[in-house]
Formats: structure tokens, sequence, C-alpha cells
């Protein structure tokens, strides 16, 4: 016996009782003795839980879409954040040569700058 001929069997002894009263493909069968059809059926507490857990479903899946867009907007900050941070590192910061880390009123091998008349900053 295969796999597939074993599991097909497994699966049809879960359904079989699913299957219509009538023997019938969906057919309508006839309701229980002392029962109309129209007596049979969900009513107004089946209505009223239905809608409930639709609009249960509806605020759940606002919060979870809220929630992914939250998650999602954090991380592409803290991409922009890293790649700043990147970026400041990289670069020599403003008013730093990029010869030793003078400032612009010193020269890099120290001292005045020449445009200063000679006096040290």
């Amino acid at each position: 016996m295969s796999f597939v001929h074993g599991a097909t069997q497994v699966l049809m002894t879960l359904v079989e009782p699913l299957r219509p009263l009538d023997g019938g493909l969906g057919g309508n069968p006839e309701p229980p003795k002392g029962f109309t059809a129209e007596q049979i059926g969900p009513g107004i507490l089946g209505f009223i839980f239905l809608f409930a857990v639709t609009v249960t479903l509806i605020f759940l899946l606002r919060d979870m879409v809220r929630r992914m867009r939250n998650v999602r907007m954090a991380g592409e900050a803290r991409e922009r954040a890293a790649a700043r941070e990147e970026a400041d590192a990289s670069e020599p910061a403003q008013g730093e040569s990029a010869l030793g880390g003078a400032t612009e009123g010193e020269s890099a091998l120290g001292g005045a700058h020449p445009t200063d008349g000679g006096r040290g900053a």
C-alpha cells in the first residue's frame, strides 16, 4: 500500500461523517421530524454572532496593518540613521581639513594660518 493510498483512506474516513444524509451531492435533505425548514437555521442569535465576529475581524485586521506599517517605518528609520552615521563617520567633521584635523584658522602643520598675520588662534 502506497503512502498516497493510505492518506486517501484516512481522508475518506474523516470526510465520511460530513456527507449529506440523503446520499446525494448536496441535495436538500428533509428536516428532522417535528420541525419545519423555517425552524432550522441560525436565527437572530446566529446573525448577531456572525456580525460580532465580522466587526471584530475588521478591527483586528486594521490594527494588524497599522502595527505592520509602524514596524516597517521603524526599520526604515533605523536604516536611514545607520546610513547617516556611516556617512558622518567616513567624512571629516565640518571645519576640519583632511590633513590631521586642524581647523580652518590653523594650518595643518601647526601654527597660525598665513592670513591672520602670524598670530595663533
